[in-house]
């Protein structure tokens, strides 16, 4: 899918913990808190990004993606750690009313880039077992499996499969 140009990826700042704690209740399972996310951006070795509609494409198509945006609107998020030469993605999610319209790809791109520019040699994440979803959107940008983590996740139980990505 092609890069959509009604969306723009930029770094999230503390104005938009209220719209990235929402999709975060709508995608993830025990969900961070409002202060999860307002000290992950206090922590200089973290990233976010956000993905929001921007109207300054065409505005036929604007109109038909927007439905009740009343001014940008974030759609997605993504969150890496760094260390040395490390990485790991916290968390990627997009509303549910806008999936499989290549947000996350446009996400991830972006996360690459800055990681790439803070010459980090490999990310890792983990993702459900049961998320094939998921787990085809990071084989899709380059993550293989290398390991899994017996019962992760909490809510509900499930195991965590490890992927890693060198850049």
């Amino acid at each position: 899918m092609g890069k959509n140009r009604n969306i723009r990826v930029r770094k999230m700042n503390l104005s938009d913990v209220d719209a990235v704690h929402e999709i975060e209740l709508l995608s993830i399972a025990p969900p961070w808190t409002k202060q999860g996310f307002a000290d992950a951006l206090a922590n200089e070795n973290a990233v976010f990004h956000v993905a929001e509609v921007c109207t300054d494409g065409d505005e036929e198509t604007v109109s038909q993606m927007e439905h009740s945006i009343k001014e940008p609107e974030i759609v997605g998020y993504c969150g890496l750690y760094f260390a040395a030469d490390e990485g790991e993605i916290t968390n990627i999610a997009v509303l549910p009313d806008w999936r499989g319209r290549g947000i996350a790809d446009q996400i991830l791109d972006v996360v690459f880039a800055d990681a790439r520019g803070k010459k980090l040699s490999q990310i890792f994440l983990e993702v459900r077992a049961s998320n094939a979803p998921a787990q085809k959107l990071s084989e899709k940008h380059g993550f293989t499996s290398c390991g899994i983590r017996k019962n992760f996740y909490r809510e509900p139980k499930e195991d965590a499969i490890v992927m890693v990505c060198s850049l």
